[in-house]
């Protein structure tokens, strides 16, 4: 017997050169899709079914393309033990300039959006082939495709720095309102309506305005210049989010800065404006090669620096996030953050020879620390799978993951590990291939910061309504289930001057729930019976002698009185 007890959904991009494995996956959920729903594909399954397998293979692996993947892990337990499967589950295709160059426009583009690609000004990227499983439907599978897609074109041409705009397009078919509603969701915007395929259909198009580089290393002068003026701009604007100063790291050498983004170990992300290349946010990563330096008694928990030198785990630090205010709560931070977890799951493997086999060893750990009182940023990270570990409170001047192979910045770059309140230190591991083993960790649902003044309010107010409601409803139920009171009128209203012959008994129910008898007699009541006088009781028994004397002279004189 086959029980299934848990299942999870992934999207992966296909790789470029693709396996036979990702070219079979993608051949049959692009089939079933054509099987099932023929009206969403420009092509039809018959033609599809007879392509060679050189043409999914030049399909998947064209420049320019980018194919992702819906996967369903499916856990079941059965007679020989719990076995994992995977299921495609759903697929959407990203074509890039240099795929659509090729191409030809038809239906073309819009017109002001051609004529801003003709400028330069706009690079012009396609979704294409989308597609999910019925089944799946309406559970977030399309949304985790579409906010795939759009992070790949976010961040295509990295470490490029004033590339010009972004543009998505997608053409959906009128009569497709669910489709419509996700992309709406997603961000897109109707621009034209036409007609393709005899259908009438509208072009949606989403706009990039900002995307996340990674600075490379060795990093240029143009990127150190970048990542100075964005780190200067955090310390004179939110100088609470770091340790060190405005004034302190203004003196700073352009050697300094170099060997900072240089230092091995190191991944510093920025994130820019697309249009202009002005930067509006950063994020670095610590990795396990910058995290060696550490001392023995790791600044983080017992239990997870145990498995980092038992061998079980590695840990990447997150430190040093901000964002410039007019872009916070626009979704930079989250883009950075996950860019972050991507380098994570990413970084090449250290001590091993095949990335699987590392993959399937080892785990790892993203942490990062944040104060309490930021609940904008703690609310961000649970968003990204983020969950409590600790509270500590940290009053060192510095924290050892801040320090730099160069001795010059030692008293520098402390970012987030410093706090003179109570911390509390996060940790991810969405790179492990199994769920996470620390089920004593308080579930971050738990832990939810007071509800507002407005929202209790409202509940109580709520809450008064529902019982207004039933105590009106119950009343109701009482006064249906109540036999009305029936009067009867002293004389014809207005209405019912003359009595029609067909009724001659009119009948009102008034707003109190009695009825009103309009010409009827009150009915009869039994006629009350005469009451009986009881008989007098005569007196009998024995009379005595004095009543009879005194009868006897009476007898006597009345006698005397007639003679």
């Amino acid at each position: 017997m086959t029980n299934i007890h848990s299942e999870r959904r992934t999207i992966f991009e296909i790789p470029t050169p693709a396996s036979d494995v990702h070219i079979a996956m993608y051949k049959r959920v692009r089939l079933s899709g054509l099987q099932t729903n023929p009206e969403a594909f420009g092509s039809t399954y018959e033609r599809e079914y007879s392509f060679p397998d050189s043409t999914w293979i030049s399909r998947v692996n064209t420049k320019g393309r980018c194919t992702l993947m819906s996967v369903a892990s499916v856990l079941e337990d059965n007679v020989t033990g719990t076995e994992e499967s995977a299921i495609a589950i759903g697929t959407l295709s990203v074509l890039g300039p240099e795929m659509l160059a090729g191409l030809p426009q038809d239906p073309p583009y819009p017109q002001h959006i051609a004529d801003e690609e003709g400028m330069g000004r706009v690079d012009v990227y396609m979704l294409v082939g989308m597609w999910v499983q019925p089944e799946y439907r309406g559970k977030g599978v399309g949304r985790m495709l579409v906010d795939r897609a759009l992070e790949v074109v976010k961040h295509a041409k990295e470490c490029a720095v004033g590339n010009t705009k972004k543009v998505v397009l997608l053409l959906v078919h009128d009569d497709q309102h669910d489709a419509m509603h996700l992309y709406r969701k997603a961000g897109f915007t109707e621009q034209e309506r036409v007609d393709h395929e005899e259908k009438p259909s509208t072009w949606m198009a989403s706009t990039v305005l900002w995307t996340v580089i990674q600075i490379p290393t060795p990093a240029s002068e143009e990127h150190t210049a970048l990542y100075k003026i964005i780190r200067l701009s955090a310390l004179l604007t939110d100088p609470e989010v770091a340790a060190s100063s405005y004034e302190s790291e203004s003196n700073l050498s352009d050697r300094t800065w170099s060997s900072r983004v240089n230092t091995e170990g190191r991944h510093t992300l920025v994130a820019v404006l697309v249009d202009t290349g002005s930067a509006i946010g950063t994020l670095s990563v610590h990795g396990p090669e910058m995290l060696a330096w550490l001392p023995k008694e790791r600044p983080y928990p017992p239990s997870l620096a145990e498995d980092e030198v038992s061998g079980e785990t590695d840990v990447y630090i997150l430190v040093g996030m901000w964002v410039q205010p007019e872009f916070r709560g626009r979704g930079v931070g989250r883009m950075l953050v996950d860019r972050a977890l991507k380098v994570i799951k990413e970084a090449p493997s250290v001590g091993f020879q095949d990335a699987e086999e590392y993959l399937r060893i080892k785990k790892r750990t993203a942490l990062l620390l944040v104060n309490d009182n930021w609940r904008p940023a703690k609310r961000l990270y649970r968003k990204a799978r983020f969950v409590e570990q600790e509270a500590m409170s940290d009053n060192d001047e510095k924290h050892p993951a801040d320090i730099s192979g160069d001795e010059e910045e030692n008293d520098v770059e402390e970012d987030e590990f410093d706090a003179d309140e109570k911390s509390e230190l996060l940790s991810s591991r969405e790179t492990s291939p199994s769920p996470s083993d620390d089920d004593d960790d308080e579930d971050p649902r738990l832990n939810r910061a007071a509800p507002s003044h407005f929202k209790r309010f409202a509940l109580l107010v709520f809450l008064v309504f529902l019982f207004w409601l039933g105590y009106q409803m119950r009343r109701s139920m009482w006064e249906g289930k109540r036999k009305p009171k029936v009067i009867h009128a002293s004389r014809y209203s207005k209405e019912h001057k003359f009595r029609p012959a067909a009724s001659p008994i009119i009948t009102e129910t008034l707003k109190d729930g009695r009825v009103r008898l309009r010409g009827a007699l009150p009915e009869p009541t039994e006629a009350p019976k005469p009451t009986v006088k009881p008989k007098k009781k005569t007196r009998t028994g024995k009379v005595s002698a004095k009543r009879k004397a005194r009868q006897a002279k009476r007898k006597t004189s009345t006698a005397d009185k007639r003679m």
